[in-house]
C-alpha cells in the first residue's frame, strides 16, 4: 500500500509547529515575540489538536493493512508502543521538574496523552462494534468534560495537570473514527470523497461560527479559549536537587499550562477538519508531483519531536531562558528544520538497509 503523503505533511506541520513554539516560548526575547510572530504563537491549540487527529487516524491506516492473523500482534504492539510513550513523556519530564506528583506519572506532557489514546484505542479495536463503542466514548469524553468545564471541576489528570487528558485525547479518537468510517467505503472513491468534503465543509462552519462570535482567530488566544493550570512543584524534588543532596531547604515553584476551553476543542476540530479535507484532496498532485521523501520528518515525528527537545535544552543550558534576538531565533529555527531532514533521511536510510538485510 502506497504511503499517503498528506499523512506526513499534516503531521509534519504539528511537528514543525511544534519546533516553533517551543523555540519561541524558552529561546526568543520576550520583547521579539511580537507582530506574526506572536500571532502564529497564539495559535498553539491547533498544534496538539492536528497532532492527536493523525495520530489517531494512522492508527487505522496500519490496523487495516494487517491481515486478520496479525490484527492482535499489532493491537500488543499498539499498547507496548502506549506504555514506551507514557514512560518517555514521565522521562522527560523528570528530568525538567523532578518527583512532582501525580503530574510525573499520570500528566506529564503530551506524550502521555497520546501514549493513553493508544493503549485505549488499541483494546475498542478488540471489539467487533469498535465505531459503535468508539463512537459513545468520543460522546462520554465530550460531555463529561463540558459538564466539568460548566460546574468547574478539576482534577488530575482529566482536566488538570501538568498536561491534562482531555479534550485533547478525543482528537485522536477522532482521527481514528473516521478512518474506521471511510474503511466501510474504501472502494467507492466517489463517497469517500464526499464524506472528506462533508467533513471539510463541517470544519468551515465550525470556524466561522466561532470567528463570528469571538472574532477571526480569537477563540485561540489566552482567556478566550483557553484556561490556566496552575501547578505547585517542590523544588526539593528537582533532579539537581535531589542528586545534590540539596534539599534541606524547602522552597516551592509555580508552574502555568493553558488547557482547551470547549469552545477551543471545537473551533480547532473545525481546523483540523479543514486542514485534513484539503491535505486529502491534494493527495494526487502529492504523488504525481512531489517528491517521495518531501514530507520525510513527518515520517518520523516520534524521532524528530525528542530531538527538537533535546537540541532546545542544550541551547537553553548553553546560553540560558529567553536570550535569542529575532535573527538569532530565526537561524536557530531554520538549522532546526535542516537538520531534520538529515537526521530523517539517515533514519530512513538505516530503516531500508535493515529491511534489504532482513534484519
Amino acid at each position: 500500500m502506497q504511503r499517503k503523503k498528506y499523512i506526513d505533511l499534516l503531521r509534519q506541520i504539528a511537528l514543525f509547529y511544534m519546533f516553533f513554539q517551543h523555540s519561541v516560548l524558552v529561546l526568543l526575547k520576550n520583547s521579539e515575540n511580537k507582530g506574526i510572530i506572536l500571532f502564529l504563537y497564539e495559535l498553539v491549540p491547533i498544534c496538539p489538536a492536528l497532532f492527536l487527529f493523525v495520530a489517531g487516524f494512522s492508527i487505522n491506516i496500519s490496523f487495516k493493512k494487517k491481515l486478520n492473523h496479525e490484527k492482535n500482534n499489532f493491537i500488543i504492539h499498539l499498547i507496548k508502543r502506549g506504555l514506551i510513550l507514557i514512560i518517555a513523556s514521565s522521562i522527560l519530564f523528570f528530568i525538567e521538574f523532578g518527583i512532582q506528583v501525580p503530574d510525573l506519572f499520570i500528566a506529564s506532557g503530551i506524550l502521555n496523552t497520546i501514549g493513553w489514546m493508544l493503549i485505549i484505542s488499541a483494546i475498542i479495536l478488540i471489539f467487533p462494534n469498535k465505531k459503535i463503542i468508539l463512537s459513545l466514548t468520543i460522546t462520554i469524553f465530550i460531555i463529561v468534560t463540558l459538564l466539568f468545564e460548566k460546574y468547574k471541576i478539576y482534577f488530575v489528570p482529566f482536566n488538570y495537570g501538568y498536561e491534562p487528558m482531555s479534550p485533547t485525547i478525543i482528537y485522536g479518537f477522532t482521527g481514528l473514527l473516521l478512518g474506521l468510517f471511510l474503511n466501510i467505503i474504501k472502494d467507492n472513491i466517489y463517497k469517500k470523497k464526499i464524506i472528506i468534503l462533508t467533513l471539510g465543509i463541517i470544519g468551515v462552519a465550525i470556524f466561522t461560527f466561532y470567528s463570528i462570535k469571538h472574532g477571526l482567530f480569537n477563540i485561540f488566544y489566552s482567556g478566550a479559549g483557553r484556561y490556566t493550570v496552575e501547578r505547585i512543584f517542590n523544588n526539593n524534588l528537582m533532579p539537581q536537587n535531589i542528586f545534590n543532596f540539596n534539599t534541606s531547604i524547602k522552597s516551592f515553584s509555580y508552574e502555568s499550562v493553558w488547557n482547551y476551553k470547549m469552545e477551543c476543542f471545537f473551533a480547532c476540530l473545525g481546523v483540523v477538519f479543514i486542514l485534513f479535507t484539503l491535505m486529502s484532496f491534494l493527495e494526487n498532485f502529492f504523488q504525481k508531483y512531489l517528491l517521495k521523501n518531501i514530507f520525510l520528518p513527518g515520517k518520523f515525528a516520534f524521532f524528530n519531536y525528542f530531538y527538537h527537545l533535546t537540541v532546545i535544552a542544550i541551547m537553553v543550558v548553553v546560553f540560558g531562558y529567553n536570550k535569542f534576538s529575532l535573527i538569532q531565533f530565526l537561524l536557530f529555527l531554520s538549522l532546526l528544520f535542516i537538520s531534520s531532514y538529515i537526521l530523517s533521511y539517515v533514519l530512513l536510510k538505516r530503516k531500508n538497509h535493515n529491511h534489504s538485510s532482513g534484519v
